[in-house]
């Protein structure tokens, strides 16, 4: 089919934009983000998820009526496109753009058992969960038999069912790409040489998945918001606060750039709330807070190394400046402060003690389980007893010492 080009004054152009309602305006951005044209079923499904029929049938033909809307019918195909006339794809793409703002947020939040295993947040989950459960059978497992698995590791972590969920779902993943093998539980000691990068190994794992996945219930949405959600997190600082609401109102403020002019964001905050708030925050990517119905992220420095802002030994020497200590009782409890402790302490720590408060102030406990636990993990007694006396803050008590070496064999 043949278009004919029909010249059009700048000032009848703006005057068209400028009588569009937000119905028009949604469908000119569906098409906008498909690169200025979308068949027609695909801007059916996408428009009718928020829009009755009628709005759509009504915006479509007001669109025609004024030049900026086209239709094309597909040779040997019964399937017909909609575009945007040319001359006025470049107006359409600058009515979304709207000036951003810059908030962040001075506090430091009590941020509770979610952020307490800090940057290497899965890394620790996968322990804990390894300590406690037959993790290695789940895969294995359906109907009943995975949702009773799904609820010990709630039980074990404070988890809710879909951090759980997630947990389960990346062991797997580790354990199909063969990053953790059938006898993983030898492979932990090995892991704490290098945690970071076995992190970053995840991060791409899942966000790769991710974005390929039908993340939003609209597969062809996924990974284009995954990459443009990405994007904005990276240009956050580490470890400064915003909230949930300005991230979204600048995210909708830099739709569209020279670069990417069809670029479009169409999902739910509830929707990217779920993101920040469990894959990116279990991968140890980000710290969240809510409070009074309001929602916080900041971005930790293992994601500010795992999106590139910052160079290995950056992220090292961050970390590093954590000299934390935490206090051994003659009682075998542990505690610490979750934040000042580095977070490969607290993952060797977590190897031979099981978690009894994980909070701002958490408490571990040994026992003669968790002890040679430790050791099946690849820690020897003396390696155990050495590791209390170095981050311990004051002297190591004596039956302390005397029955971790006692239980260990």
């Amino acid at each position: 089919m043949s278009m004919v080009k029909v010249m059009v004054s700048e000032k009848r152009i703006n005057s068209r934009i400028n009588k569009l309602n937000e119905k028009e305006k949604t469908l000119l951005a569906i098409i906008q983000m498909n690169q200025g044209e979308i068949p027609a079923p695909r801007l059916k499904r996408i428009y009718l998820e928020k829009n009755a029929l009628w709005d759509l049938e009504n915006a479509k033909s007001r669109l025609a009526e004024m030049g900026i809307l086209g239709r094309m019918e597909n040779e040997g195909s019964t399937q017909s496109k909609y575009y945007i006339n040319e001359d006025f794809r470049e107006k359409v793409a600058s009515m979304f753009v709207i000036p951003g703002s810059e908030s962040t947020y001075d506090f430091e939040p009590v941020l509770g058992y979610k952020t307490c295993c800090s940057e290497y947040s899965v890394l620790w989950y996968l322990i804990q969960v390894d300590n406690q459960t037959n993790l290695k059978a789940f895969g294995r497992r359906k109907g009943k038999n995975t949702l009773r698995s799904v609820q010990r590791i709630q039980d074990s972590l404070q988890m809710n069912e879909g951090d759980a969920r997630y947990v389960l779902k990346v062991f797997n993943d580790l354990m199909n790409a063969k990053i953790l093998k059938k006898n993983s539980i030898k492979r932990w000691a090995d892991i704490l040489r290098s945690p970071h990068e076995l992190i970053k190994k995840i991060y791409k794992m899942e966000y790769y998945e991710l974005r390929d996945g039908d993340l939003l219930g609209r597969e062809e949405f996924g990974k284009d918001n995954i990459d443009f959600l990405l994007e904005e997190i990276e240009s956050m600082d580490s470890g400064s606060w915003t909230s949930l609401d300005d991230f979204i109102s600048n995210a909708r403020g830099t739709l569209f750039s020279a670069n990417q002019p069809f670029r479009w964001i169409h999902f739910e905050n509830d929707a990217l709330w779920r993101i920040l708030n469990r894959e990116l925050r279990i991968l140890g990517l980000l710290n969240t807070y809510e409070n009074n119905g309001e929602k916080y992220f900041s971005l930790t420095d293992l994601g500010s190394y795992c999106l590139k802002k910052i160079s290995l030994n950056e992220f090292q020497e961050n970390l590093n400046q954590r000299k934390g200590k935490f206090i051994v009782h003659s009682n075998f409890e542990i505690t610490l402060i979750s934040r000042e402790l580095h977070p490969k302490v607290l993952l060797e720590l977590s190897m031979f003690s099981d978690p009894v408060i994980l909070d701002t102030m958490s408490v571990f406990k040994m026992s003669r389980d968790s002890i040679e636990r430790g050791t099946r993990f690849g820690l020897s007694r003396d390696g155990i007893v050495g590791f209390l006396n170095e981050h311990n803050k004051t002297e190591l008590p004596q039956n302390v010492e005397y029955s971790v070496v006692d239980w260990g064999i």
